[in-house]
C-alpha cells in the first residue's frame, strides 16, 4: 500500500495535481464552489476557516482565486511561513488590478470634448484622454513630488507631480484630483487653484493634462501615501529640480523636462499675493 502524501508533499504537486487529489465527497461540499473553496483552505493547510474560502469562491471568479493560490504557494517560506495571508494579501492586490482594468476611461477629442468612454486596460496609443495633476509647494518654495509606484502601468518610478489621476466616467478634472488626492496621500483639499491645461503625447499614450496647485505647511510626515501608487514623496527645491534635469534627465515622467520651465513660472507667479490654502 502506498504511503499517503503529507500536506509538505502536496504542496510540492502541480496545483492540477492537487486538485485531482482532493475528493468532493467532503460532508460540507455540496455546490462547485463550496469544493473549490474546500480545496483551497486544504492546499492552504488552513481548513479551519474553510467556509471563508467557500464564500470567495461563491462570489469571486475562479481565475481571480487560482492567481492568488498560485502566488501564496510560490511565496518563498523564509519571507513568511503563514501561505493563507498570504493568499489573502494578493487575492486583495490583484481585485484591486482588475477593478482598475475595468474601469471606464472618459476619452475626449483635440479639443478636449467627451466623445464616449472605454475600458482603462481597453485605451490604445491615439485614444486621448484626461489627467488631473496636483502640485504642491510649502512655505519654504519647496515642491513635493512623488515617485510612482512600481506597480503602476504607466511611467513606474518615475518622478511627477505629488498627486496625478486618469479621469474616469462621471468626473471632473476637479472632482477626480480632490478624489485622488485623498487616497494616493491622505490630503483633504477643497478648493485647488486652477492652473494651465495641456497636451501630451507619448509614444503610448495622449492625454490632457489639468494642473491644480495648492500651498501647505503641512511636514512630509504627517501625509499618508497609498504604496499601490506611491512609493515615495519628497520636497525639491526649484534650484535641485533643474539640476536634476540636466543630470538625470529619465527620473522624471514624459513632458516633466520639457514643461519644467514653464512649470516653475507658473507655480510661483504672483507668490507674494497667495495665501496657504491646506
Amino acid at each position: 500500500m502506498a504511503k499517503p502524501k503529507s500536506i509538505k508533499d502536496l504542496l510540492k504537486n502541480s496545483q492540477s495535481e492537487i486538485l485531482q487529489n482532493i475528493s468532493k465527497s467532503a460532508k460540507y461540499v455540496k455546490h462547485d464552489f463550496q469544493d473549490l473553496g474546500y480545496r483551497i483552505a486544504l492546499k492552504l493547510n488552513d481548513l479551519s476557516h474553510r467556509s471563508l474560502y467557500m464564500r470567495l469562491s461563491k462570489t469571486i471568479p475562479e481565475p481571480t482565486l487560482t492567481k492568488a493560490l498560485s502566488f501564496a504557494l510560490d511565496y518563498p517560506l523564509k519571507y513568511g511561513n503563514n501561505r493563507a495571508k498570504i493568499f489573502m494579501w494578493k487575492l486583495k492586490e490583484i481585485r484591486s488590478l482588475e477593478r482598475e482594468e475595468d474601469e471606464q476611461i472618459v476619452l475626449v477629442n483635440e479639443k478636449d470634448e467627451e466623445i464616449g468612454t472605454k475600458r482603462r486596460a481597453e485605451i490604445k496609443a491615439n485614444d486621448i484622454y484626461r489627467v488631473s495633476s496636483l502640485w504642491i509647494i510649502n512655505e519654504k518654495d519647496q515642491i513635493l513630488l512623488a515617485k510612482r509606484s512600481m506597480k503602476k502601468d504607466s511611467a513606474p518610478g518615475k518622478w511627477g507631480p505629488a498627486v496625478a489621476g486618469t479621469n474616469a466616467f462621471g468626473e471632473t478634472y476637479l472632482t477626480n484630483i480632490i478624489k485622488e488626492a485623498k487616497e494616493e496621500i491622505g490630503l483633504v483639499i477643497k478648493n485647488p487653484q486652477l492652473l494651465s491645461k495641456r497636451l501630451i503625447k507619448t509614444e503610448k499614450r495622449t492625454y490632457f493634462t489639468q494642473k491644480f496647485l495648492v500651498i501647505t505647511k503641512k511636514e512630509i510626515e504627517t501625509f499618508k501615501i497609498k504604496l499601490d501608487e506611491v512609493s515615495e514623496i519628497k520636497w525639491f527645491s526649484k534650484e535641485r529640480l533643474i539640476e536634476l534635469k540636466k543630470d538625470n534627465p529619465t527620473m522624471f515622467i514624459p513632458g516633466f523636462n520639457e514643461n519644467l520651465e514653464n512649470l516653475l513660472k507658473e507655480i510661483f507667479k504672483d507668490q507674494d499675493s497667495r495665501i496657504s490654502l491646506i
